[in-house]
């Protein structure tokens, strides 16, 4: 219970700043998303240090809490924001944010969980 409630504050927070351009309080930037997801980028690739594998985990957890926060939203009747495949991979999910950020750095002044909502609306469009 504890868990759902989490996930829809979270939803609730990040979806009220969908399209703001105003600098809005979150607890994790879009400067640390795009850095921490550099890392995840690099670890992959097998170019990655300890810290930087550290900090890579960061990038995976956050999205993934973003990622089901979105799942838990339409539990409750709410429309999709995104619509990815099932089988969607959390590397499906964090190469399109960096490739998002790193596309539009006039962004990156957004609250991480705008920019995910942003980069995986424009990659995984509901139709």
């Amino acid at each position: 219970m504890k868990t759902n409630i989490l996930f829809m504050l979270l939803m609730l927070i990040s979806l009220n700043t969908i399209g703001q351009s105003s600098q809005v309080h979150s607890f994790y930037s879009g400067f640390a998303l795009l850095r921490d997801c550099g890392n995840y980028v690099k670890a992959r690739e097998g170019q990655a240090s300890d810290a930087e594998i550290d900090a890579a985990t960061i990038c995976a957890g956050y999205v993934m809490g973003v990622a089901d926060a979105h799942d838990e939203f339409l539990t409750k009747s709410r429309s999709p924001i995104w619509c990815p495949p099932v089988d969607v991979t959390v590397g499906q999910i964090i190469n399109p944010i960096h490739r998002y950020i790193i596309a539009n750095p006039e962004q990156v002044h957004l609250s991480a969980s705008n920019i995910i909502h942003l980069a995986l609306q424009e990659t995984y469009p509901c139709n």
